[in-house]
């Protein structure tokens, strides 16, 4: 198992970073205490090939033990490397000043907290694999930077979940971009078409063969294909597209399953899911 050990200074993005070790597939826990770290990984090695896990100084103990400990770690491990995360003083005031958070270490100033902590977590920059100084990095750079230096700037692919549905049952709450193709000939009206949904292909066809849906899907994929990649290096992990018809069964379950189609050629993760296909007529 390969386990990365992400600590550092409090407010400079220890969480950050192990969500974007976490989206690219590190079974990921955070605010462990220190001395559970050998127990965690022996625990994980038959579980799980890579895991990160943050820790700090709030156990003052572990930094007495601290290259005891990580050398118990690393012999229950193929491979323990440490992601060392800091920024500069005036930076660590403002951000805690701006989440108004307590620092773990509880001193009666802020200041002398930030830097006793610098302090204790010496020895530990010292042994780091990769020291990363957040001071003028934004949560998404950080994701980046995480990438290029630990995973050689691989990352978890973007996940696009097409969901159609119908907008009689109410709007699709949790999508981050709706497209309406209610204007598009409806099969509802259809005698032998009415009872049947979007899945079977005499639907499908009736829906896409009309010129504008033609135009229509032309434009979405195109209008996809510049979005996509813009979202991914963004770092965004999960993209949910809703497509709405009236009853939520022909036309937008259509639509749906060609996009599907489309944008799992393109390399992408891609799911597809129907919330009012089932609805009764």
């Amino acid at each position: 198992m390969r386990l990365i050990v992400v600590t550092g200074q409090s407010g400079a993005g220890k969480t950050t970073a192990l969500h974007a070790l976490e989206d690219a597939g590190f079974f990921a826990v955070d605010n462990l205490p220190p001395p559970l770290l050998p127990s965690l990984a022996s625990m994980l090695e038959p579980h799980a090939d890579r895991a990160a896990v943050v820790v700090d100084v709030r156990s003052r103990d572990f930094m007495a033990k601290l290259h005891e400990t990580l050398d118990d770690t690393s012999s229950r491990v193929s491979e323990l490397s440490v992601l060392f995360v800091e920024s500069e003083f005036q930076h660590l005031v403002n951000r805690f000043k701006r989440t108004r958070r307590p620092h773990p270490l509880g001193l009666e100033r802020l200041a002398d907290s930030i830097i006793e902590e610098e302090r204790l977590l010496e020895p530990l920059k010292r042994r780091a694999t990769w020291v990363i100084n957040t001071s003028y990095l934004n949560v998404h750079e950080l994701r980046r930077r995480v990438h290029t230096l630990v995973l050689d700037g691989q990352r978890a692919p973007l996940h696009v979940s097409l969901v159609s549905f119908g907008f009689s049952h109410g709007i699709l709450q949790e999508a981050d971009l709706v497209f309406d193709v209610r204007f598009l000939p409806n099969p509802y009206f259809v005698p032998e078409l009415s009872h049947l949904d979007g899945t079977d292909e005499r639907v499908s066809g009736y829906v896409l063969k009309s010129e504008d849906a033609r135009d229509f899907t032309g434009r979405l994929t195109s209008l996809l294909e510049y979005l996509l990649p813009r979202y991914e290096h963004e770092g965004k992990s999960y993209l949910t597209v809703g497509i709405g018809c009236s009853g939520g069964r022909h036309r937008s379950v259509s639509i749906a399953i060609y996009l599907s189609k489309i944008i799992t050629g393109w390399g992408y993760g891609c799911s597809v899911s129907h919330r009012d296909k089932d609805r009764a007529l």
